[in-house]
Protein backbone atom coordinates (compact mmCIF):
# COMPACT_ATOMS: atom_id res chain seq x y z
CA UNK A 1 0.00 0.00 0.00
CA UNK A 2 3.02 2.34 0.15
CA UNK A 3 3.74 5.06 2.67
CA UNK A 4 0.98 6.06 5.11
CA UNK A 5 -1.14 9.08 4.34
CA UNK A 6 -0.21 12.29 6.12
CA UNK A 7 -3.54 13.78 7.12
CA UNK A 8 -2.07 17.23 7.72
CA UNK A 9 -1.22 17.41 4.02
CA UNK A 10 -4.79 16.53 3.03
CA UNK A 11 -6.34 19.65 4.54
CA UNK A 12 -5.81 21.86 1.50
CA UNK A 13 -6.82 19.10 -0.91
CA UNK A 14 -10.07 18.47 0.98
CA UNK A 15 -10.91 22.15 0.90
CA UNK A 16 -10.39 22.14 -2.86
CA UNK A 17 -12.73 19.28 -3.64
CA UNK A 18 -11.57 15.75 -2.81
CA UNK A 19 -14.56 13.43 -2.67
CA UNK A 20 -15.40 10.88 0.06
CA UNK A 21 -14.37 7.25 -0.51
CA UNK A 22 -16.82 5.01 -2.35
CA UNK A 23 -17.65 2.60 0.46
CA UNK A 24 -20.32 0.77 -1.57
CA UNK A 25 -17.98 -0.63 -4.20
CA UNK A 26 -18.97 -3.86 -5.92
CA UNK A 27 -17.12 -5.75 -8.64
CA UNK A 28 -19.45 -4.71 -11.46
CA UNK A 29 -18.63 -1.04 -10.87
CA UNK A 30 -15.36 -1.59 -12.72
CA UNK A 31 -17.46 -1.51 -15.91
CA UNK A 32 -18.66 2.01 -15.11
CA UNK A 33 -16.98 5.40 -14.87
CA UNK A 34 -16.37 6.93 -11.45
CA UNK A 35 -16.05 10.64 -10.66
CA UNK A 36 -12.58 10.95 -9.14
CA UNK A 37 -12.70 14.67 -8.41
CA UNK A 38 -15.57 16.99 -9.36
CA UNK A 39 -15.94 16.99 -13.13
CA UNK A 40 -13.26 14.36 -13.81
CA UNK A 41 -14.30 10.77 -14.49
CA UNK A 42 -12.19 7.62 -14.92
CA UNK A 43 -13.51 4.44 -16.48
CA UNK A 44 -13.19 1.72 -19.12
CA UNK A 45 -13.88 1.92 -22.84
CA UNK A 46 -17.27 0.37 -22.18
CA UNK A 47 -18.34 3.46 -20.26
CA UNK A 48 -17.44 5.62 -23.26
CA UNK A 49 -19.93 3.69 -25.40
CA UNK A 50 -22.94 4.69 -23.29
CA UNK A 51 -23.72 8.16 -24.65
CA UNK A 52 -26.94 8.55 -22.70
CA UNK A 53 -25.26 7.82 -19.38
CA UNK A 54 -22.38 10.17 -20.17
CA UNK A 55 -24.81 12.95 -20.94
CA UNK A 56 -26.65 12.26 -17.69
CA UNK A 57 -23.33 12.72 -15.90
CA UNK A 58 -22.75 15.97 -17.78
CA UNK A 59 -19.65 14.76 -19.64
CA UNK A 60 -18.64 17.13 -22.44
CA UNK A 61 -15.13 15.91 -23.32
CA UNK A 62 -13.48 12.48 -23.60
CA UNK A 63 -9.76 11.74 -23.43
CA UNK A 64 -8.91 8.40 -25.03
CA UNK A 65 -5.70 6.69 -23.93
CA UNK A 66 -4.79 3.93 -26.36
CA UNK A 67 -1.98 2.27 -28.28
CA UNK A 68 -1.87 2.86 -32.05
CA UNK A 69 -2.76 -0.80 -32.57
CA UNK A 70 -5.99 -0.28 -30.61
CA UNK A 71 -7.22 2.61 -32.75
CA UNK A 72 -9.56 0.45 -34.83
CA UNK A 73 -11.46 -0.60 -31.72
CA UNK A 74 -10.97 2.14 -29.13
CA UNK A 75 -12.09 5.17 -31.07
CA UNK A 76 -14.33 8.21 -31.00
CA UNK A 77 -17.83 6.74 -30.81
CA UNK A 78 -19.92 9.92 -30.68
CA UNK A 79 -18.00 12.84 -32.24
CA UNK A 80 -21.28 14.69 -32.75
CA UNK A 81 -21.98 14.67 -28.98
CA UNK A 82 -18.59 14.95 -27.29
CA UNK A 83 -15.24 16.58 -27.93
CA UNK A 84 -12.43 14.02 -28.13
CA UNK A 85 -8.68 14.04 -27.58
CA UNK A 86 -6.39 11.02 -28.03
CA UNK A 87 -3.11 10.14 -26.34
CA UNK A 88 -1.18 7.20 -27.78
CA UNK A 89 0.19 5.17 -24.89
CA UNK A 90 1.14 1.49 -24.66
CA UNK A 91 0.28 -0.25 -21.41
CA UNK A 92 3.68 -1.66 -20.50
CA UNK A 93 6.39 -0.79 -18.00
CA UNK A 94 8.74 0.52 -20.71
CA UNK A 95 6.33 3.11 -22.08
CA UNK A 96 7.31 6.74 -21.48
CA UNK A 97 4.08 8.02 -19.97
CA UNK A 98 5.53 10.93 -18.00
CA UNK A 99 5.59 13.08 -21.15
CA UNK A 100 1.79 12.82 -21.30
CA UNK A 101 1.12 14.02 -17.74
CA UNK A 102 1.41 17.70 -18.64
CA UNK A 103 -0.84 17.62 -21.75
CA UNK A 104 -3.46 15.55 -19.90
CA UNK A 105 -3.38 17.96 -16.96
CA UNK A 106 -3.73 20.98 -19.25
CA UNK A 107 -6.69 19.42 -21.05
CA UNK A 108 -8.48 18.58 -17.81
CA UNK A 109 -7.92 22.07 -16.42
CA UNK A 110 -9.15 23.63 -19.67
CA UNK A 111 -12.34 21.54 -19.64
CA UNK A 112 -13.08 22.40 -16.02
CA UNK A 113 -12.40 26.08 -16.67
CA UNK A 114 -15.12 25.93 -19.35
CA UNK A 115 -17.46 24.36 -16.76
CA UNK A 116 -17.34 21.11 -18.68
CA UNK A 117 -16.73 17.56 -17.47
CA UNK A 118 -14.30 15.01 -18.84
CA UNK A 119 -14.06 11.22 -19.01
CA UNK A 120 -10.56 9.73 -19.22
CA UNK A 121 -10.49 6.11 -20.39
CA UNK A 122 -8.26 3.46 -21.87
CA UNK A 123 -9.31 -0.15 -22.31
CA UNK A 124 -10.12 -1.09 -18.72
CA UNK A 125 -9.60 2.23 -16.96
CA UNK A 126 -7.13 0.64 -14.58
CA UNK A 127 -3.53 1.43 -15.62
CA UNK A 128 -2.73 3.98 -18.34
CA UNK A 129 -5.71 6.25 -17.83
CA UNK A 130 -5.49 5.76 -14.06
CA UNK A 131 -1.85 6.90 -14.12
CA UNK A 132 -2.85 10.12 -15.89
CA UNK A 133 -5.56 10.76 -13.30
CA UNK A 134 -3.19 10.08 -10.40
CA UNK A 135 -0.69 12.53 -11.92
CA UNK A 136 -3.42 15.16 -12.23
CA UNK A 137 -4.67 14.68 -8.66
CA UNK A 138 -1.10 14.64 -7.35
CA UNK A 139 -0.17 17.95 -8.95
CA UNK A 140 -3.48 19.79 -8.78
CA UNK A 141 -4.05 18.96 -5.10
CA UNK A 142 -0.38 19.05 -4.09
CA UNK A 143 -0.25 15.46 -2.85
CA UNK A 144 2.54 12.91 -2.82
CA UNK A 145 2.33 10.01 -5.24
CA UNK A 146 1.30 7.63 -2.45
CA UNK A 147 -1.44 9.96 -1.24
CA UNK A 148 -2.82 10.60 -4.73
CA UNK A 149 -2.70 6.90 -5.59
CA UNK A 150 -4.48 5.97 -2.36
CA UNK A 151 -7.10 8.62 -2.99
CA UNK A 152 -7.89 7.55 -6.57
CA UNK A 153 -8.10 3.98 -5.29
CA UNK A 154 -10.83 5.04 -2.85
CA UNK A 155 -12.90 6.30 -5.78
CA UNK A 156 -12.17 3.50 -8.28
CA UNK A 157 -11.10 0.45 -6.33
CA UNK A 158 -9.96 -1.64 -9.30
CA UNK A 159 -7.03 0.47 -10.53
CA UNK A 160 -3.79 -1.49 -11.03
CA UNK A 161 -1.13 0.85 -12.38
CA UNK A 162 1.92 -1.01 -13.69
CA UNK A 163 5.23 -0.59 -11.87
CA UNK A 164 6.89 1.34 -14.68
CA UNK A 165 4.14 3.95 -14.56
CA UNK A 166 4.35 4.11 -10.76
CA UNK A 167 8.07 4.84 -10.96
CA UNK A 168 7.43 7.64 -13.44
CA UNK A 169 4.72 9.06 -11.19
CA UNK A 170 7.22 9.18 -8.33
CA UNK A 171 9.66 10.98 -10.60
CA UNK A 172 6.93 13.41 -11.65
CA UNK A 173 6.22 14.15 -8.00
CA UNK A 174 9.79 15.35 -7.53
CA UNK A 175 9.63 17.44 -10.71
CA UNK A 176 6.43 19.29 -9.95
CA UNK A 177 7.30 19.78 -6.28
CA UNK A 178 10.64 21.32 -7.16
CA UNK A 179 9.07 23.65 -9.72
CA UNK A 180 6.18 24.91 -7.63
CA UNK A 181 7.30 25.05 -4.00
CA UNK A 182 7.26 28.85 -3.69
CA UNK A 183 3.88 29.22 -5.36
CA UNK A 184 2.31 26.56 -3.15
CA UNK A 185 3.59 28.25 -0.01
CA UNK A 186 1.98 31.51 -1.07
CA UNK A 187 -1.34 29.83 -1.86
CA UNK A 188 -1.35 28.01 1.47
CA UNK A 189 -0.85 31.29 3.30
CA UNK A 190 -3.73 32.91 1.42
CA UNK A 191 -6.11 30.02 2.05
CA UNK A 192 -5.49 29.44 5.73
CA UNK A 193 -9.09 29.04 6.95
CA UNK A 194 -10.75 25.62 7.06
CA UNK A 195 -13.48 23.60 8.72
CA UNK A 196 -11.85 21.08 11.12
CA UNK A 197 -15.01 19.03 11.68
CA UNK A 198 -15.59 18.39 7.97
CA UNK A 199 -11.91 17.54 7.43
CA UNK A 200 -11.84 15.16 10.37
CA UNK A 201 -14.88 13.33 9.02
CA UNK A 202 -13.34 12.83 5.57
CA UNK A 203 -9.98 11.84 7.02
CA UNK A 204 -11.68 9.19 9.13
CA UNK A 205 -13.45 7.81 6.05
CA UNK A 206 -10.16 7.59 4.12
CA UNK A 207 -8.43 5.90 7.07
CA UNK A 208 -11.23 3.36 7.49
CA UNK A 209 -11.26 2.60 3.77
CA UNK A 210 -7.51 2.05 3.59
CA UNK A 211 -7.62 -0.24 6.62
CA UNK A 212 -10.44 -2.23 5.02
CA UNK A 213 -8.60 -2.40 1.68
CA UNK A 214 -5.38 -3.62 3.33
CA UNK A 215 -7.28 -6.32 5.23
CA UNK A 216 -9.09 -7.42 2.06
CA UNK A 217 -5.84 -7.70 0.10
CA UNK A 218 -4.26 -9.70 2.95
CA UNK A 219 -7.22 -12.08 3.02
CA UNK A 220 -7.08 -12.60 -0.75
CA UNK A 221 -3.34 -13.28 -0.62
CA UNK A 222 -3.85 -15.77 2.22
CA UNK A 223 -6.50 -17.60 0.21
CA UNK A 224 -4.15 -17.82 -2.76
CA UNK A 225 -1.50 -19.47 -0.57
CA UNK A 226 -3.92 -22.16 0.64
Amino acid sequence: MGAPLRWDQLDEAIRRGLLPPDCDWIYTKKREAQEIVPGVFLGPFGAAKDAERLQQLGVTHILIVRAPTEARIIKEKFPERFRYQVLEVHDNSFQNIIKHFGPARDLIKSVLAQRGKILVHGTAGMSRSAALIVAYVMEEFQLTFDMAHHYVLTRRHCITINEGFKNQLREYEMLYRGAGAAQRSQQAAQQAGHCPTHHTSLKRQYAEFLKYHAETVAQEQAQLRV
